[in-house]
C-alpha cells in the first residue's frame, strides 16, 4: 500500500479516468465578427434576399442540424458565405454546416489527439455533436486495430487518410483485413455511407485484394494506396475499381 513519508499515513490509491474534454458553450459559440446592421440602398428599396439574410445573421443561436436539413445546397452555401463575410463563423455553426451536403474539404477544421487517445476520442463519435467530424488523418503506426474499426461510428466521415512516416508491417496499421471490417460494417450496418476518399501512405498491409471490397461502400469514388503493397496505386469508381496507373 502507498506510504505518505510527510505525515507517516498508509493509504489506498485508486485511479479513475476522467471524462474526456469537452469544449465549453462559449468556446464553441465565440466568433471574431458582428452582425451586420441594415444600411439604406443609394437607390430603390432593399432587396428581400438581403432582408432575409441580414435576418439569418442575427439569428444564428436559433439554427441546429434540423433547420438545416431542409435547405437546398444552394441556399446554404449561401448563408455560409455570408456568416463567413460577416466573420461569424463560431465552431459550433461550422459543426452544424459541415454536417450538411455542402460540407466539403474546403470546410475542415483540425483538432489532433494523441495516438493514445484515439480509441477514447472515438468512443464520443456516435454522438450527435460529433456529427461534424468529416475528415479523419491517423499519423501514428502504433495505432491500435480497435480503434480503426470504431471509425464506422463516424457518421459523416468523408475522407480518410493514413499516413505514416515509414512502411508499417503487414500485420500492423491499416490492412487488408481492415478494409474488410470496414466493407462488411458498410454493406451489413450501412456504416461509411458518406465515404468519398480513401488514402493511405506507407500501409504495408494493404495490397491488391483490398481492391475487392471498395465496392462495398456507396459514395466511394476514389481509394490510393501509396507505396503500399499494390503495383499500382490510384483508382477510381467510375471507370471500375481495377489497377491502372496514376
Amino acid at each position: 500500500m502507498p506510504f505518505d513519508p510527510g505525515s507517516g499515513l498508509v493509504f489506498t490509491e485508486t485511479i479513475v479516468e476522467g471524462p474526456f474534454h469537452r469544449p465549453s458553450r462559449d468556446q464553441l459559440t465565440r466568433c471574431v465578427g458582428t452582425p451586420p446592421t441594415y444600411s439604406p440602398p443609394e437607390k430603390g428599396t432593399e432587396t428581400l434576399v438581403s432582408i432575409a439574410m441580414r435576418s439569418i445573421l442575427h439569428n444564428l443561436d436559433n439554427i441546429d442540424s434540423e433547420s438545416l436539413s431542409t435547405i437546398p445546397s444552394i441556399l446554404l452555401e449561401q448563408i455560409w458565405k455570408a456568416v463567413q463575410r460577416s466573420q461569424l463563423d463560431s465552431l459550433l455553426l461550422w459543426q452544424l454546416f459541415a454536417q450538411t451536403p455542402i460540407g466539403t474539404r474546403s470546410m475542415v477544421k483540425t483538432h489532433a489527439v494523441r495516438a493514445v487517445d484515439i480509441d477514447r476520442a472515438l468512443a464520443l463519435s456516435p454522438h450527435p455533436t460529433a456529427a461534424w467530424l468529416t475528415t479523419l488523418e491517423i499519423t501514428s503506426a502504433s495505432i491500435p486495430a480497435t480503434a480503426l474499426a470504431s471509425a464506422a461510428s463516424l457518421p459523416n466521415l468523408r475522407h480518410f487518410h493514413m499516413a505514416t512516416s515509414h512502411q508499417t508491417p503487414r500485420d500492423e496499421g491499416f490492412t487488408d483485413r481492415t478494409l474488410k471490417s470496414w466493407a462488411e460494417q458498410a454493406a451489413t450496418a450501412g456504416a461509411f455511407a458518406r465515404l468519398r476518399t480513401i488514402f493511405l501512405y506507407f500501409q504495408g498491409g494493404v495490397s491488391r485484394w483490398s481492391l475487392a471490397h471498395l465496392a462495398a461502400f456507396p459514395a466511394l469514388d476514389e481509394f490510393c494506396a501509396y507505396r503500399c503493397r499494390v503495383r499500382r496505386h490510384r483508382f477510381r469508381a467510375p471507370e471500375g475499381w481495377a489497377e491502372r496507373p496514376e
